[in-house]
């Protein structure tokens, strides 16, 4: 291959066998892009330095890679570097020297404690990736980067506190410094005029936000998500571009400030999992404001009445909440498309308004205290996912579910349902139907057979003891949960008919066998049979799986496996 000419990009990543680099790619005159990224390499050749056109090479996940190669300093073409999720302790000083160089991935080199100086010689470097090292600095130096508009500092966990250069970064439009160890931010990062992403997320001894924050005028985007704030400055009411703003997390955060009324470019607000009882009222007039997340606020007992004015809203979550009720006036939000309530325990019922919510798409409500849907539900045309999981008092379906022509997703696990009806067979987009966990449910419905687009049907945890033949005709099905059916006894014959079968899972049913013709599930790749107490022996048949990657025969009573299955290339016995 050395003799290709004309070859500029080779892309060999991902070939976990692969321990070294070939010595002909040393003679690839004309190569600009290498990716060896993924393998498992421990060296570069040093010849790769004569490399003269080379401007990307990817070396990333090579976890046996501990020190770069003295080759690299002499790659004066390279643009791009990425040593990402290697074993590095440390990047050679002589780098510095590699003029072009735009973007370096240093990321998630677990003993990488420090920078070298060199750094502030890559005068032409715009993105530097150092998240997930063991950085407890930065060089000073790195001030002096004037083109440096991307610094990547995430999950140092040593890192308490940012250096005094980052002032200086004028060039500067993202800073991510979440998951680290800082209490504070430099005041005079106010003057980072071009910063528009600024992450701070997972800080857990940032107690503030940072007044200087009020100041970045070009902000869009701050996430302060995870952190220990108790407040937010009502001076970042000014910041006009503002368009994301995530707070979610603050267990002390027990109010939204008010200046949020004034942030008119805020389209999503994400402020879930604190200690919320309310919202300001003018967050109504927040008219460009489309996804709002109040999740997980335990005080938060009723929707708040400024969302009915939300016009542009096309996402609202409001589950794990404490909510009651519903407001009727919500009917009003034409653009909902996804509505979450899902964990409300209070919620007995559904408000007469979501009949009215023409553009809905989505609907959580699983894990409330429902006994009952509307029947009108059914004039949700273009409702396509509906979760009505672990609903314990919901014994039965509205016929109206049968109008629901554009659902493909249906979630009935964990309800109390011992039918469903009949004319969900004609839901011809339906594609997923979770069942699982209806304890009276005791036989597969009927109409399940006339679902031609079903993919995957979850019947676990009934106790059903047959299965109908029909369900051989559902050529699209490709994953099959049965497990735990304790009087199911046998895998019937109409599973294998089942020739789309990727995924079968018939653990904790009561089988003593498996039938010889499953062997010809030619596409199966996940078999579970696990806790089967009666079962004794796996038929002949499973060498004939050559799809097959994990089975699962844990819990049985085998005393040994055919001796075929050692020509199971793919597989992984549990």
């Amino acid at each position: 291959m050395g003799r290709l000419e004309k070859l500029d990009t080779l892309i060999l990543k991902d070939n976990k066998r692969l321990v070294k680099v070939p010595e002909c790619i040393q003679e690839m005159k004309s190569l600009t892009w290498l990716d060896v990224g993924g393998c498992d390499l421990d060296c570069v050749p040093q010849g790769m330095g004569q490399l003269e056109k080379l401007d990307k090479l990817i070396l990333n996940d090579n976890k046996r890679l501990v020190e770069l190669p003295k080759c690299i300093e002499e790659m004066k073409s390279l643009t791009r570097l990425d040593v990402g999720g290697c074993d590095l302790d440390c990047v050679r000083e002589g780098m510095g020297r590699l003029e072009k160089l735009a973007y370096l991935i240093l990321k998630d080199n677990k003993r990488l404690v420090k920078l070298p100086e060199c750094i502030d010689e890559m005068k032409s470097l715009t993105c530097l990736d150092v998240g997930g090292c063991d950085l407890d600095c930065v060089p000073q130096g790195m001030g002096r980067l004037e083109k440096l508009d991307k610094l990547i500092l995430n999950d140092n966990k040593r890192l308490v506190k940012l250096p005094k250069c980052i002032e200086e970064m004028k060039s500067f439009t993202r800073l991510d410094v979440g998951g680290c160890d800082l209490d504070c931010v430099r005041e005079g990062m106010g003057r980072l005029e071009m910063l528009n992403t600024l992450i701070l997320k997972d800080n857990k001894r940032l107690v503030k936000v940072p007044k200087c924050i009020e100041e970045m005028k070009s902000l869009t985007c701050l996430v302060v998500s995870g952190c220990d704030l108790d407040c937010v400055p009502e001076g970042m009411g000014r910041l006009e571009k503002l368009f994301d703003l995530n707070l979610s997390n603050n267990k002390r955060l027990v109010k939204v400030p008010k200046c949020i009324e004034e942030m008119k470019s805020l389209t999503r607000l994400d402020v879930g999992g604190c200690d919320l009882d309310c919202v300001p009222q003018g967050m109504g007039r927040l008219e460009k404001l489309d996804t709002l997340i109040l999740k997980d606020n335990k005080r938060l007992v009723k929707v708040p009445e400024c969302i009915k004015e939300m016009k542009s809203l096309t996402w609202l979550d409001v589950g794990g909440c404490n909510l009651d009720y519903v407001l009727d006036g919500m009917g009003r939000l034409e653009n909902l498309d996804r509505l979450i309530l899902k964990d409300n325990k209070r919620s007995v019922k559904l408000p007469e308004c979501i009949k009215e919510m023409k553009s809905l798409r989505r609907l959580d409500i699983g894990g409330c205290d429902l006994n009952c849907l509307l029947e009108g539900m059914g004039q949700l045309e273009k409702l396509f996912d509906l979760n009505l999981s672990n609903n314990k008092r919901l014994v039965k379906l509205p016929e109206c579910i049968e109008e629901m022509k554009s659902l493909t997703c249906v979630d009935l696990g964990g309800c109390d349902l011992d039918c469903v009806p009949e004319g969900m067979g004609r839901l011809e987009k339906l594609d997923t139907l979770i069942l699982k966990d209806n304890k009276r449910l005791v036989k597969v419905p009927e109409c399940i057979q006339e679902m031609k687009s079903l993919t995957w049907l979850d019947v676990g945890g009934y106790d059903l003891d047959c299965v109908p033949h029909g369900m051989g005709r559902l050529e699209k099905l490709d994953r099959l949960i049965l497990k735990d059916n304790k009087r199911l006894g046998k895998v019937l014959v109409c599973i294998k008919e089942m020739k789309s079968l990727k995924r079968l899972d018939v653990g904790g049913c009561d089988l003593d066998c498996v039938p010889q013709g499953m062997g010809r599930l030619e596409k199966l790749s996940y078999l579970t049979l696990s806790n089967n107490k009666r079962l004794v022996k796996l038929p002949e048949c499973i060498e004939e799986m050559k799809s097959l990657t994990w089975l699962d025969v844990g819990g049985c009573d085998l005393d040994c496996v055919p001796e075929g299955m050692g020509r199971l290339k793919k597989l992984d016995i549990h």
